[in-house]
């Protein structure tokens, strides 16, 4: 009885914040709208009307393709970092060094923005700025703390036993890595490439700046809300949410998979 008391003020949350938002979402998706009146006919027009939005789902594809480049392109950073922060003694230098790494989270994204766009002006071209490498770079720049809290967070709780044993037994260090520390961290780097992986995908902010001459999902909704297309934009917002959970689940299926067979070959060896 006191679990269910317990329950009730996540269940409100979850009803306020995410329930009612979704069913909100999806009706006028079905509807026509605009800022004034909500015209109950529903119908899959909207739907059908996509086709006739430019390149939409070109931006999508790209969207989708720029955004797993670019959370893999994180994990690569993340995880030998991660690793070499971990091997110092000292908790108090890691704590420095790891809030180092994450400093940036506490300035503006926009001023960061604004800063990356001038370096690579300055440094390269505009043209490099506004090309599909530098949204990458910029993409990575912004949400590589997300990929190195939940990574590090797992690292540092690794049992170094595990690690002195596996040594003990003849393993070099690139396969106790493979073996013993890999598998351990792919709870972590599922957790980091879910947040960035949807970060990016739906960044409206990160191609206004960088990357400009290609279009991505949040910003071609913010198009169509500026433009006063509504309806049209939420109904963007469904389907890009449907594929891009898709992703994910398949992402995370992928992983567990990953995650079970490492523990499996772990076990036998």
């Amino acid at each position: 009885m006191r679990l269910k008391r317990k329950l009730i003020p996540y269940l409100l949350f979850l009803i306020i914040f995410i329930l009612i938002p979704v069913i909100l979402t999806l009706l006028i998706s079905f509807t026509k709208f605009d800022f004034k009146t909500i015209i109950f006919d529903f119908s899959f027009n909207n739907y059908k009307n996509l086709n006739e939005v430019a390149n939409f789902w070109h931006i999508i594809i790209y969207s989708i393709i720029v955004s797993l480049i670019a959370s893999f392109i994180c994990v690569l950073i993340a995880v030998p970092f991660c690793c070499y922060l971990n091997n110092f003694k000292s908790q108090i230098l890691k704590n420095q060094l790891l809030l180092l790494a994450t400093l940036p989270m506490w300035l503006n994204a926009l001023m960061r923005l604004i800063g990356l766009k001038t370096f690579f002006d300055s440094v390269f071209s505009p043209s490099f700025t506004q090309s599909t490498i530098g949204l990458i770079i910029g993409s990575v720049y912004i949400f590589l703390p997300l990929m190195l809290i939940p990574i590090y967070s797992i690292v540092s709780k690794i049992d170094k036993n595990l690690i002195e044993a596996s040594e003990d037994l003849g393993a070099n260090k690139s396969k106790t890595f493979l073996k013993v520390t890999l598998p351990l961290m792919l709870p972590g780097i599922f957790s980091g490439l879910s947040m960035t992986f949807l970060a990016m995908s739906t960044s409206v902010t990160i191609p206004q700046f960088i990357g400009a001459n290609h279009i991505m999902i949040g910003q071609n909704i913010y198009n169509s809300v500026n433009q006063g297309l509504i309806t049209m934009a939420i109904t963007m917002t469904v389907v890009t949410s449907v594929i891009i959970f898709s992703c994910y689940g398949l992402i995370t299926i992928i992983i567990n998979l990953l995650i079970n067979r490492s523990f499996k070959v772990g076990q036998h060896a």
